[in-house]
């Protein structure tokens, strides 16, 4: 009788804890190329905290985002592109005052509802001109970083955008609402600090509640800025900016280690979920970030801009150590997690619950990406239906870019297939190009003349994406942003009126 009941319990143990929701930890680096991990075949940049989460789990090699910050974490944070949300243009610079509708109901807030604890650590860039707007005014119970896009990593400081004259800390302690800027980090590594935070909450989390830990990390967004003793670790790498960027790299990859560290000697790991992505692509020219072999770089709507490093990783996964390539873009992580936890999403979105084809490798749901639509002062359009892909891009000058000391080693490998580069390439700024993915994920070959129907298909595709498009939010720089006028901080400064 004993026996039975025992057996009884184990069986009654075992459904409870299958049936609790999941702990989700959700890190997002920032500039991250294609090919500055070792999992995507770097020969200069060692990723071994990332690359054994990566190849543990399920590496994602056919993951889209958006071309830049701002638009990627509202598509993230609310499942819906940002020709949606009026989000599609630039990103918020510090003395806009716009962000993410209130109307929106983000990620941290089907959480919220659902029990989990909610803390974010890095960085927001949603918007912060008003209170309402900050993270914990929208289903964050705690936030610790920084409301803007970019800073010093040393002093958390930084200067303005349309008012360059204008600067201001811009660190942030926030714990239910309450607003409070941080002075004591002066000389502090953003790095160190974001994971000293994330492994404190951690260890302080009441482990009957789950836990939804948010880490956008600063790294590898300029300015290039690192410790000296991690430059001096690459001393390799002949080029200084190079050398810099791969600190950052190794920085951000020692930090994700410590955490998942922090997981495990918590006991919470085996009912954990982690996510890792990237923002964007790397800005090749100017950061040093890596996106070869891969057209084009951040901003841009190129493979460069917007196929990026990313993978899933925990035991509640039946399948790990392998690679996927089922269509999955940044908008699917909110009904993926949302579902995940139990909850169910109240209002329309663009992204599509990944569990079962994560789970099991069937068939992704998703079938179509919108890239971007942005034509507010030039254009920008890309879609991929399938295998095909068109786009025009007119901001920028697109082109394939080797970081300096590419392949030095000769041992650079890559986990994309590109084939031959044609003598001529076909420039995508003034006229659609349509690519055919599947043989050519490069971008070498623009191959519309050679499928008319289907090049016509995808133009009409996107003229009907174009008419439920919402103007876009981004407004002119308010002078009543200087951080002079609010203790030298980045803080809001608008009050909302009814």
């Amino acid at each position: 009788m004993i026996t039975c009941w025992f057996i009884l319990l184990v069986l009654y143990s075992g459904v409870f804890r299958a049936e609790k929701p999941p702990n989700i930890v959700l890190m997002v680096a920032d500039d991250l190329g294609w090919t500055d991990v070792g999992f995507h075949g770097s020969d200069q940049i060692p990723t071994p905290n990332i690359d054994k989460l990566a190849k543990e789990g399920i590496i994602l090699n056919n993951y889209y985002v958006q071309p830049i910050c701002s638009p990627t974490r509202s598509a993230l944070m609310t499942g819906r592109y940002p020709i949606h949300t009026g989000m599609f243009h630039g990103v918020i610079c510090p003395e806009e005052p716009y962000g993410v509708s209130l109307e929106e109901k983000i990620l941290p807030e089907y959480l919220r509802e659902l029990g989990y604890a909610t803390h974010a650590i890095g960085k927001w860039h949603l918007g912060y001109f008003a209170k309402e707007y900050t993270p914990t005014y929208r289903g964050f119970d705690t936030f610790y970083g920084y409301y803007n896009g970019a800073e010093d990593y040393f002093y958390h400081n930084r200067s303005g955008y349309h008012f360059p004259k204008f600067h201001g800390l811009d660190l942030h302690h926030d714990v239910e609402g309450d607003q409070q800027p941080v002075r004591t980090q002066d000389g502090n590594y953003s790095t160190y600090m974001y994971s000293d935070e994330a492994i404190t909450t951690i260890n302080q989390h009441p482990t009957e509640r789950p836990l939804f830990l948010y880490l956008p990390f600063q790294n590898v967004h300029g300015p290039l800025m690192a410790p000296q003793e991690t430059i001096d670790k690459f001393s390799y790498i002949e080029d200084k900016k190079r050398r810099v960027l791969a600190a950052m790299v190794s920085q951000l990859d020692d930090a994700i280690g410590r955490i998942n560290g922090a997981l495990e000697a918590k006991g919470i790991l085996e009912n954990t979920v982690i996510i890792f992505t990237s923002d964007n692509g790397a800005p090749s020219g100017q950061g040093m970030g890596s996106n070869y072999p891969l057209r084009g770089e951040k901003f841009m709507v190129f493979e460069g801009g917007v196929r990026v490093p990313a993978f899933i990783n925990s035991p509640l996964l039946k399948k790990s150590g392998v690679t996927s390539m089922q269509m999955m873009h940044i908008t699917d992580w909110l009904p993926t997690i949302v579902n995940l936890a139990q909850g169910k999403i109240t209002k329309e979105i663009d992204g599509f619950d990944q569990w079962k084809t994560l789970q099991s490798d069937v068939e992704s749901p998703r079938i179509e990406i919108l890239l971007n639509i942005d034509d507010t002062n030039h254009s920008q359009e890309a879609l991929i239906v399938g295998k095909w892909k068109i786009l025009i891009d007119s901001m920028f000058v697109d082109q394939w870019i080797k970081a300096p000391g590419y392949n030095a080693s000769g041992k650079a490998t890559s986990v994309v297939n590109c084939g031959l580069k044609p003598d001529k390439t076909t420039h995508c700024n003034k006229i659609y190009c349509l690519f055919n993915l599947h043989n050519d994920p490069c971008e070498y070959n623009d191959v519309s003349s050679q499928y008319p129907e289907i090049y016509q298909q995808m133009k009409n595709k996107l003229e009907d994406y174009k008419k439920g498009m919402v103007p876009s939010r981004k407004l002119d720089g308010d002078k009543m942003a200087d951080p002079q006028l609010h203790g030298n901080v980045w803080t809001s400064w608008k009050k909302l009126t009814n």
